[in-house]
């Protein structure tokens, strides 16, 4: 998949693996049962700790995030991936930042990180 991002672009590896991003319309009125929810943490704590031990492992939230959904939606849980800008802090030198919301809620984000990032919205240019 980081090819595929590297080499084609991430828009092409969304289309690919048929990841929904925050610009592709979803149902509305869409609920996922705790249950469904519970196994979606489980999937992404597990990429997440995959992730540690991958190359560029500081900068590695969107290859993280895309596999985690990718994994997540072929459990049929509908998840979207996100894409934000964090702001500086002490903490950390990221700026940007991927992340999967299921119900409108952020996996595996803590809310004091949330609270430093703005969502980005993206729209498709008409062909």
């Amino acid at each position: 998949m980081r090819w595929t991002i590297k080499h084609r672009g991430f828009q092409y590896a969304c289309r690919k693996y048929k990841i929904q991003t925050q610009d592709t319309p979803t149902v509305t009125g869409q609920v996922v049962s705790p249950e469904s929810i519970r196994r979606a943490k489980i999937i992404e704590a597990a990429v997440r700790a995959a992730g540690r031990y991958w190359y560029g492992k500081r900068k590695n939230c969107l290859v993280r995030s895309l596999i985690a959904c990718d994994l997540i939606q072929r459990r049929r849980i509908p998840c979207t991936l996100r894409l934000g800008i964090r702001h500086p802090a002490e903490d950390t030198q990221d700026f940007a930042h991927a992340w999967i919301e299921i119900n409108g809620q952020p996996l595996g984000e803590s809310d004091q990180a949330m609270a430093n990032t703005t969502k980005l919205h993206f729209q498709h240019p008409r062909p």
